[in-house]
């Protein structure tokens, strides 16, 4: 379980925007190492996307154990893989800081 230290620099919202620019370019190393530190077991989530509609309708759902399959959240669907990659950002940026993310 994480301890209650922020695990990210929450300032540093000039990573943030960096990916939210392009979450599919490679990133400068700062970013990559925020990145490591997102997706690591802590702050993961368990997140995936789901394709409801190629290049239309992306869903987040979260990874069950035991190969079943993954609970689509309902209330997360979106236009592109992009801005269904900034919303897994989002979430784990919230729970690594304890800190909302309150950038567009």
């Amino acid at each position: 379980m994480p301890d209650s230290k922020p695990a990210i620099d929450a300032t540093r919202l000039d990573l943030a925007r960096e990916f939210r620019r392009n979450p599919f370019a490679k990133h400068s190393p700062e970013l990559y190492a925020l990145l490591e530190v997102l997706r690591g077991p802590a702050w993961n989530g368990n997140y995936v996307l789901v394709v409801l509609e190629a290049h239309r309708r992306y869903a987040l759902a979260v990874k069950q154990p035991g190969g079943r399959p993954p609970v689509v959240l309902s209330n997360e669907i979106h236009a592109s893989a992009a801005d269904a990659e900034w919303a897994v950002f989002r979430r784990r940026w919230e729970a690594a800081s304890g800190q909302k993310l309150e950038i567009e």
